[in-house]
């Protein structure tokens, strides 16, 4: 996962930017060690008040001085926008003779500051690009500290968490949450873009069938025309769900879209992609171009259809893209619709493509959104959009299911549970 991860950032990691820090005007040097390599064979942690370094054993094999530092003021870099700083500033600096990226992270636990509900996360400042960069972290309510991990022996760190938003809704002072399976979820309230509940949020995993939703996000970017005529090619066909037709056969473009969204197929998304003139790879580009504009940085894909381990994302992240492809009546339309009948055109073949999402006879909630997936990595994975009868409307998603039935389960637990928990 760390290879994939460095992967995917790809020019973030610039070995002098990170390797050869730069010296900032006024250090303060709060802890200081040499370390032999006998020492650095078993692992050693730095710690110093409310931040620990835990270096693992073997990463370095020379002698080395190993210091946490704390920069001036004047020297902090501006916080990210809409971020609030709830931890100190430290520098960690693990010099070495030869700089190189490790291949092990070292493990970075700060003490948080802050009693609030909101999400909060580790960030690494980039100098490369001259921004706070998000790491996938823990939180840990015992310690009131985040744990994550950094492939760097430098780094500037600290805490953020999300900003207070006016009007956004409050947690009830008894509120009361059921423990779940899923490996992670993210609750967002729509309105204020607040994280109102989450299980390891910003854990990277990948994601499966919810990829086509960023495939249609980026195809209503593009512009395209429902009664566009399409020919299918068995070159599209892919295994998983499928849309049962043959090479040569004809329908329109709406056809391919709702099977895409509403019953999954994997061959219908990439017979679509080609209907709007791109191939595939060219497509998942632009897909990846609209991750970085929404600032997603831990969200990659290499297919238009989620059928591969490399589509990532965490459901912090994802959350975002359901917000904006929901903003879309034609996304509401193909997702929430229970069953979808066309006829090809050259052929008169009748078909009836029926919803993947069994959350949609939900009578408690108007469901504005919805997708799942399945893949064997990415285990049963789901994403809801909900409003209740006042208008107030959340983000559900939902990654890393073990069981088919427990995801519509756990999914409806939730919508009902951050309902009941919060007051707007």
């Amino acid at each position: 996962m760390l290879r994939r991860w460095i992967s995917t950032l790809g020019s973030f990691f610039i070995i002098g930017c990170f390797l050869l820090p730069l010296p900032l005007k006024a250090e303060t040097i709060l802890y200081s060690v040499f370390l032999d390599s006998s020492t650095l064979a078993q692992g050693y942690a730095l710690e110093y008040a409310d931040v620990t370094i835990d270096i693992p054993p073997g990463i370095f094999t020379e002698a080395l001085e190993a210091k946490i530092k704390r920069p001036s003021e004047k020297d902090i870099p501006p916080f990210p926008a809409h971020k609030t700083l709830v931890s100190e500033v430290y520098i960690y600096d693990i010099r070495m003779q030869s700089p190189q990226i490790l291949k092990k992270p070292v493990g970075v636990t700060l003490g948080v500051q802050s009693n609030t509900s909101a999400m909060k996360r580790l960030y690494f400042f980039d100098r490369n690009v001259s921004q706070w960069v998000s790491m996938p972290s823990k939180f840990n309510s015992t310690t009131h500290s985040i744990h994550s991990s950094l492939p760097f022996p430098y780094s500037l760190i600290a805490v953020f968490e999300d900003a207070q938003t006016s009007g956004a809704p409050a947690l009830e002072k008894d509120a009361l949450w059921s423990q779940y399976d899923s490996a992670a979820f993210s609750v967002l309230d729509r309105r204020t873009k607040r994280v109102l509940y989450e299980k390891q949020s910003y854990v990277v995993r990948p994601m499966a069938s919810l990829t086509k939703l960023m495939t249609a996000l980026v195809a209503l970017e593009q512009g395209f025309d429902f009664k566009q005529v399409a020919t299918y090619d068995a070159s599209c066909d892919r295994i998983g769900s499928r849309l049962n037709v043959k090479s040569g056969e004809t329908l329109y473009v709406r056809d391919l879209w709702y099977t895409m969204l509403a019953g999954s197929a994997n061959n219908a998304a990439v017979c679509f992609v080609r209907a709007l003139g791109f191939d595939e790879k060219t497509f998942v580009r632009t897909m990846n171009a609209k991750a970085n504009q929404l600032g997603l940085i831990h969200t990659h894909f290499v297919d238009a259809t989620g059928l591969s381990e490399e589509n990532v994302t965490t459901a912090a992240e994802f959350a975002v893209i359901v917000s904006e492809a929901s903003r879309y009546f034609k996304v509401l339309q193909a997702t929430t619709v229970p069953a979808y009948r066309f006829t090809t055109l050259n052929r008169g073949i009748p078909h009836t493509i029926r919803n993947t999402n069994r959350f949609l006879f939900n009578l408690e909630y108007r469901i504005t959104a919805a997708k799942t997936g399945y893949t064997d990595e990415a285990l049963y994975t789901q994403v809801i959009a909900a409003k209740n009868e006042q208008g107030d409307e959340i983000i559900v998603v939902l990654l890393g299911n073990p069981s088919w039935q427990d995801r519509y389960d756990e999914t409806k637990q939730l919508v009902r549970e951050t309902f009941q928990n919060y007051r707007w």
